[in-house]
């Protein structure tokens, strides 16, 4: 979702300025060039999105780690078929 981005780059850059408790969602927002509604539509406050964003990057993350021990195994596997033609 393109919004979730812009929120995500605006957290980080604001983070970059100020520590997160200090930083409300207006700043947010403003940052961002989003408005109240689409916000609330998805978050309850700015500790509920940011859970989001460490859900999403773990879920990610995860995937990740899941993909790379497939390609290992299929490499070891290819590996151990050659040696022991």
């Amino acid at each position: 979702m393109k919004f979730k981005k812009a929120l995500f780059d605006a957290c980080v850059e604001l983070v970059q300025e100020k520590d997160f408790k200090h930083i409300t969602i207006n700043e947010v927002l403003g940052r961002a060039d989003l408005n109240r509604g689409i916000f609330y539509l998805h978050f309850a406050d700015k500790y509920d999105m940011m859970d989001s964003f460490e859900n999403e990057m773990i879920e990610k993350i995860e995937a990740w780690a899941r993909e790379y021990t497939l390609a290992d195994s299929a490499k070891e596997h290819f590996i151990f078929m050659n040696f022991h033609k």
